[in-house]
């Protein structure tokens, strides 16, 4: 499974808008401008990516020092149609991340490099919610594993 997400944050992590944030506060104060940024940019992931994860419910718990901030965004035909600083209803997805890990991973010479180091001492959580995204990431896990 972290090979998944992986790649879904490398796609996300590579895009151009993204290089060129100094951190992601941008982002974070701006939803208006993520979603666009997003969507520009969305054409550069893979289909097979669009098509298993185009309709999610993600939950992000984000800690800054001694607070969490939590997030929704969903994805619907691969386009992020909503990211808003609320609690989500029904997530299909939860991630855990801080934002030094993210800014680290941002402004890094190998953002790769970076993410996979933060899911594996596990400064990036994540966990599927229901059985539908349960399988689809047990079974694109097993697919990536032969990649």
């Amino acid at each position: 499974m972290k090979r998944l997400i992986f790649l879904i944050f490398l796609v996300i992590l590579s895009s151009p808008v993204l290089v060129f944030a100094q951190d992601i506060d941008e982002y974070l104060e701006n939803h208006d401008k993520l979603i666009e940024d997003y969507n520009k940019n969305i054409d550069s992931v893979p289909k097979i990516l669009k098509k298993l994860f185009g309709d999610e419910r993600i939950k992000i718990y984000l800690g800054h020092f001694e607070s969490t901030r939590t997030f929704s965004a969903e994805t619907r035909s691969a386009r992020l149609i909503s990211f808003k600083e609320e609690e989500i209803e029904n997530p299909t997805l939860v991630v855990y991340v801080n934002k030094e890990t993210l800014d680290s991973i941002i402004n890094s010479e190998n953002p790769a490099a970076s993410l996979t180091s933060a899911l594996d001492s596990g400064e990036i959580k994540y966990e599927a919610v229901g059985i539908k995204t349960k399988i689809k990431l047990f079974f694109t896990s097993l697919f990536l594993k032969f990649l």
